[in-house]
């Protein structure tokens, strides 16, 4: 009597737990010898801790594959070196610091689909923030401000072009 109960609080608590902290099924963990990161999957639950007011709750997501997030990073890199060169030659307060440490941020990955346009979101933050988002593998990483230690990336898979750019602003 008392096991048929048991079973069921733990699946019951399973499900709610995979509600609320995320499906971890839904999710791929990468690390490479110049990225890590992790994919949310098209059926992972959309951000809990930013639904009041967020626009993007109704969009309509795809499953990135390994595959596309190595395209993805060529894309990246290529995108990355031309805007150092350019801002490098300006002068940028940034330049310095984020141009020789791309390695060095985690990566988030999501697929987003636009007007029948694959999207591949690529939110980034420094290695070095990791203890101020602990639940980076659960949670999208939102701040506001961080300068060059944040920032993001939209690239359009089919046309293999970066969309967006987004450093934050200094603090």
């Amino acid at each position: 009597m008392k096991k048929p109960i048991l079973i069921s609080f733990i699946f019951v608590f399973s499900i709610i737990t995979n509600i609320f902290a995320g499906n971890p099924s839904d999710t791929t963990y990468l690390k490479t010898k110049h990225y890590e990161g992790i994919i949310f999957g098209k059926n992972y639950p959309k951000n809990i801790k930013y639904i009041e007011g967020n626009p993007n709750l109704d969009e309509i997501r795809w499953n990135p594959t390994i595959d596309d997030i190595a395209i993805a990073e060529k894309i990246l890199e290529e995108y990355l070196k031309k805007y150092c060169r350019k801002y490098s030659k300006k002068g940028g307060s940034i330049t310095p610091f984020f141009c020789k440490n791309i390695d060095s941020y985690i990566r988030q990955y999501q697929g987003k689909l636009r007007n029948e346009q694959r999207i591949l979101y690529i939110n980034c933050f420094l290695r070095r923030n990791l203890k101020s988002h602990l639940d980076w593998k659960i949670n999208e990483v939102h701040v506001f401000d961080g300068g060059a230690e944040y920032w993001y990336m939209e690239i359009d898979m089919d046309k293999r072009e970066v969309i967006k750019f987004y450093i934050h602003g200094p603090a």
